[in-house]
């Protein structure tokens, strides 16, 4: 008989199911009635202020406000929202606190997960979780922010996840990078590093010429 793979990489299948699923969706293209006529401002370090049109997407919208679902992206001011009744609902499981901030100044919040009764967070075994490192992976986020709600929510009723909260300690951070989250959730904004290579120099690349040869 095949022993059934340990509960915590179960877990972790899911979340990473989850992620591709919701990335299927992930292409950024508003449509005309997505546009806006405001303007985000971003400030840059290099080049100056930039500015971008916003764009209303129907996909960070919850179904219905101040309802858990998880058929949308959450913004960073929603995720702010659920983290601080999470931590108020669970006392004894949740610490949330500011671990850094960001470029612009905003808050990076993380969350501590563990049984307090059962030991110190630093005492015992631990995973990190991020997500949305980079602007674009809003996915991620969902990713982390799925798996934090999964776990508090079945407590006490999963003996697995009970076992893993009392016994391991999991240091989520959804939104590690909300400066870029924000701009690409709210602006048309495509992020791409660098501009689209379009020249084909009538067929032939430039990394094909060899300089100083026929």
């Amino acid at each position: 008989m095949k022993k059934r793979p340990p509960y915590l990489i179960q877990l972790i299948c899911i979340f990473c199911a989850a992620a591709f699923l919701l990335g299927i969706a992930g292409a950024q293209q508003p449509d005309e009635s997505d546009k806006d006529l405001s303007y985000w401002t971003v400030s840059g370090y290099r080049h100056g202020p930039s500015f971008f049109p916003l764009s209303r997407y129907n996909e960070i919208k919850p179904l219905k406000e101040g309802e858990w679902d998880f058929k949308h992206y959450h913004t960073y001011d929603e995720m702010i929202w659920w983290m601080k009744k999470w931590a108020d609902a669970y006392p004894d499981l949740v610490d949330l606190y500011v671990a850094a901030k960001s470029f612009s100044g905003r808050d990076i919040y993380q969350l501590t997960l563990t049984n307090k009764k059962t030991g110190k967070h630093t005492d015992k075994p631990a995973m990190f979780v991020d997500g949305n490192r980079h602007a674009g992976e809003v996915t991620a986020a969902e990713s982390a922010f799925w798996m934090i709600h999964y776990m508090l929510t079945n407590y006490g009723g999963d003996t697995e996840i009970s076992r893993l909260l009392d016994g391991f300690t999991f240091y989520f951070r959804p939104k590690n990078n909300p400066d870029g989250s924000l701009l690409y959730l709210h602006t048309a904004q495509s992020l791409r590093s660098t501009v689209r290579y379009t020249s084909t120099r009538g067929g032939v690349r430039s990394k094909d010429i060899v300089i100083g040869k026929k």
